[in-house]
């Protein structure tokens, strides 16, 4: 769905809040939703700290 470039982020120390929006055709009619974070090959997953799910009015 997104993948994200962290060259560079290991050396701060402060938390950052990032929104991703899901298209609604990727959770219609689910009950449940697994969001799972992938590094790609040779590469590392930044540190994660906090998931919140929130649905759309």
């Amino acid at each position: 769905m997104a993948t994200e470039d962290n060259t560079g982020r290991w050396n701060q120390s402060a938390f950052k809040d990032i929104t991703y929006p899901i298209p609604s055709s990727m959770v219609a009619g689910k009950k449940t939703v697994r969001v799972k974070f992938q590094a790609l090959p040779q590469s590392a997953a930044g540190p994660v700290y906090y998931v919140r799910l929130v649905k759309k009015e």
